[in-house]
């Protein structure tokens, strides 16, 4: 089966394998990575067989959520493309994003992160019942869909735009003077080239090279530095597709499935209440913030994103940015739960990733701990959140700096 412009699939592949580390052993594999045409082909096969299931959407539970609002979190398809068209007559294109946008019962839509389907789980037949009354909430059945592409268009399809723009234009704007450079060069060598061996054919000289080949030479490369600078043009004028639903699914959080069940227990070191837990984080956060500040750093709070840390801190002389995940405890606490986004943020960027540890007690807010490359190993597949020992953690904190 033939993918766009890439390679057909091989009928037969002698070895295959999914990590690098696996390559280089006899029999040599082939790397099947995103790109790889077996790949492409598989993913293109399922999504035109079952695409219309995820349409029906899925009861997925946050476990690490411990408010009580159920929300409907939509799969958006958005792609950019330039002027340049492939061999079938449509546009290139040059960036292709899944994004993520949820609403609530009052209308608010926000982004939903870049990955909130890695911190969740699928609902179990008794949890479903369990909150059965909820999922038939009226708004619901509501056009969700309109509400969520507008906010697709205005928002993400927009910020996905001003970041390909961002970097793409300069990149294409340095290949214009470096190639103007070089390629202006060789014409005018080739033009002064073919003057001075005219010059010397019309003194009766012989010469190696024949005038007219030195200027047929300079015009292939004027030909040529047109023709490169058009098809620059044409990646210069970068425009945005309109946001595509691929799908949706229904998020049930924690704090409204244990109400549902009555769950009166509240396990040791976690707050009664959801409020009093939002009131915990919120003066993590302030404490953590405080402490970036005091270091001379730009703290912003980039929570509300969901992109698996907190708080993004810039240090303004070296321009290095830090990625701190927040997590604040009461006095009794002995683990943190910390979602599978999170881990695999921390791994992606393991020098520059904090996870900063603050304990309420009785009102009191006690000074921030940093602790640095908190986790070593990505989750096993399915594995939406992890709980660590708190102890252990805090003995190989340091204070911030």
């Amino acid at each position: 089966r033939l993918i766009g412009t890439g390679a057909p699939v091989q009928k037969r592949f002698e070895r295959i394998c999914f990590d690098k580390q696996y390559i280089n052993r006899q029999p040599v594999a082939e790397f099947v990575c995103p790109g790889h045409p077996l790949l492409e082909a598989v993913i293109s096969l399922i999504r035109e067989h079952y695409g219309d299931l995820m349409k029906l959407g899925a009861v997925m539970i946050d476990e690490s959520d411990p408010g009580e609002d159920i929300q409907a979190v939509f799969l958006i398809e958005h792609s950019i493309k330039d002027g340049r068209t492939t061999s079938s007559g449509v546009n290139q294109m040059v960036s292709q994003r899944l994004q993520f946008a949820s609403i609530q019962e009052d209308g608010t839509v926000a982004n939903a992160g870049i990955a909130p389907h890695l911190n969740l789980r699928a609902a179990r037949p008794e949890e479903v019942a369990a909150v059965e009354d909820e999922l038939k909430g009226h708004w619901l059945t509501d056009d969700l869909e309109s509400e969520i592409k507008k906010f697709a268009i205005i928002e993400l399809a927009q910020e996905h735009l001003k970041k390909i723009k961002t970097r793409r234009l300069p990149e294409v704007e340095k290949t214009e003077r470096e190639v103007q450079a070089r390629l202006k060069k060789e014409i005018n060598f080739w033009d002064t080239r073919a003057f001075e061996l005219k010059e010397q054919a019309n003194a009766g000289k012989k010469t190696r090279l024949n005038w007219e080949n030195a200027q047929r030479r300079a015009q292939d490369l004027a030909d040529r530095l047109k023709r490169r600078m058009q098809q620059l043009a044409q990646e210069k004028n970068i425009t945005a597709s309109a946001p595509v639903i691929r799908g949706g699914l229904i998020v049930v959080p924690q704090g409204l499935l244990a109400k549902t069940q009555q769950a009166a227990a509240v396990p040791a070191g976690f707050a009664e209440n959801a409020e009093s837990r939002r009131q915990i984080e919120f003066k993590a956060m302030h404490a953590v913030m405080e402490a970036e500040r005091s270091l001379g750093n730009q703290p912003e709070d980039v929570s509300a994103a969901k992109i698996g840390y907190d708080i993004l801190s810039l240090n303004p002389e070296t321009k290095r940015q830090r990625f701190i995940e927040v997590k604040g405890r009461i006095d009794g606490a002995d683990t943190i739960t910390v979602t599978r986004n999170e881990i695999i943020t921390s791994l992606n960027k393991p020098e520059d990733y904090i996870l900063a540890i603050v304990q309420v007690s009785r009102g009191f807010v006690n000074a921030p701990r940093y602790v640095r490359q908190p986790f070593a190993v990505e989750p096993a597949f399915g594995v939406t959140a992890q709980q660590f020992d708190l102890k252990h953690l805090l003995n190989k904190s340091e204070a911030p700096g």
